[in-house]
């Protein structure tokens, strides 16, 4: 909220006083209705706050005079102007440049990666118009770091355009190998509507596949290496619209992301890959809700190049309670290789228990299923890299603990195959200071 000196909280008082007595003779006219035009990052409610109820009420040529010297002792606005336009009120600001932003560092845990640290900075304004943000994420198995910087308003044709440079580091206990991805990216945005939207991206990426353990599969022998190249990406999103404010959200809401990559452009090993991410959730009898999600992706080699392990998809973890995370999928020699095919689907049903245990205390029982399947190489019929499903059910809770959510769950398999790793119980919480 804005917090105007002493002589504002006068003035706006004053002008809040202004009798329904009076009329709009001797000047003085009524507005049904009060627009505000040009704030970006002072909310409007507090604008309104700031000068009181202006809606409705008799105004004169000094009134509006007062109401602008109100707004511009706040300090914040460079200029202010006030507009009469039929029974209408016009409010126009011009903010002074400012650059908010924040720094916060966390804990957390999440089944796929354990304990890992956060440290994140968000800055508006470092460059005018813009919004940057820079995250880094370490772990024992896992680090990222990523670097953003967009538009905050569209230009030519409608377009957003962003910047992103990240990669990650990967060592996990359970794989053969190490990974390391390194990838920049300039892209644009359409909001073709409220709830639809596109993207186009052209990058450089420099993945690579190293110290594979002596005694691993001899196809992630083969794959040990590097590989630099640019890179085109295409994507579309769908979300329900949120309610306008004061609304009640609706009862059923859907999304649809469709993400596709061309990689390794200029070189002999050209891949393809689609990723789909789908979900749907409806809320009924006040306390329940019903969710399903889809997940699946496929990659595959133009002109007989082969994907590597690194782009591959694995099943287990988040997307496949019950299993280990890349606990599912084909095996050779002990080595998880991961699939050029992989799916996942959850039906989950969740009730917000009316307790004052915890905040926001949501019970449910869920049912999982997926796979990872198919690979170029099957080194003559040795690697059985048939499409298999895996089923689990289970139970799962989440509440808030002092504002950290919590979430867990207790699952196990009904379907599996041998080799699979279960993992009964699940844990994520997140703390950020």
């Amino acid at each position: 909220m804005l917090r105007p000196a002493f002589v504002t909280t006068v003035l706006c008082a004053a002008l809040s006083s202004a009798g329904p007595a009076l009329t709009q003779e001797g000047g003085f006219r009524s507005y049904a209705k009060v627009e505000i035009r040009g704030a970006k990052y002072i909310p409007e409610a507090d604008i309104r706050e700031t000068c009181g109820d202006l809606e409705g009420v008799p105004l004169d040529s000094v009134d509006l005079a007062a109401i602008e010297d109100c707004l511009m002792y706040t300090g914040v606005f460079e200029k202010v102007r006030l507009t009469p336009q039929g029974d209408q009120l016009l409010v126009e600001v011009q903010e002074v440049p400012v650059r908010p932003g924040r720094v916060d560092a966390g804990l957390s845990w999440a089944n796929d990666y354990g304990l890992n640290a956060t440290l994140n900075y968000e800055q508006l304004n470092l460059i005018p118009g813009t919004w940057l943000a820079i995250r880094n994420t370490w772990s024992e198995d896992y680090k990222a770091y990523q670097f953003s910087l967009y538009a905050q308003e569209p230009v030519a044709g409608g377009l957003k355009f962003a910047i992103d440079i990240g990669g990650t580091r990967e060592s996990y206990g359970d794989l053969d190998f190490f990974a390391r991805r390194d990838q920049a990216e300039v892209w644009a945005l359409w909001q073709a509507r409220d709830d639809l939207s596109f993207e186009a991206g052209l990058g450089y990426r420099d993945q690579r596949l190293y110290d594979v353990l002596p005694g691993a599969s001899p196809l992630l022998q083969s794959e040990e290496g590097a590989v630099n190249a640019p890179f085109l990406r295409f994507a579309f999103d769908y979300a329900t619209p949120k309610a306008p404010e004061g609304a009640a959200e609706p009862a059923t809401t859907a999304s649809l992301r469709v993400e596709s990559w061309l990689w390794n452009l200029g070189t002999g090993q050209r891949l393809s890959e689609l990723r789909v991410n789908t979900g749907l959730s409806h809320a009924f009898a006040e306390d329940y809700r019903l969710s399903a999600a889809l997940r699946g992706g496929l990659v595959r080699g133009i002109d007989g190049a082969r994907p590597t392990a690194l782009d591959r998809g694995f099943a287990g973890g988040e997307t496949l309670r019950g299993f280990a995370p890349r606990g599912a999928g084909p095996l050779h020699l002990g080595s998880r290789l991961g699939g050029e095919r992989w799916m996942s689907a959850t039906l989950e049903l969740q009730r917000r228990l009316p307790t004052r245990l915890a905040k926001d205390l949501t019970a449910g029982v869920f049912f999982d299923a997926g796979a990872a399947w198919r690979l170029s190489d099957t080194l003559n019929g040795a690697i059985d890299d048939k499409a298999r499903l895996r089923t689990s059910i289970g139970l799962s809770l989440s509440f808030d603990v002092s504002n950290v959510p919590v979430s867990l769950y207790i699952a196990t398999p009904i379907k599996r195959v041998s080799g699979d790793r279960r993992q009964v119980f699940g844990l994520s919480a997140a703390a950020r200071f």
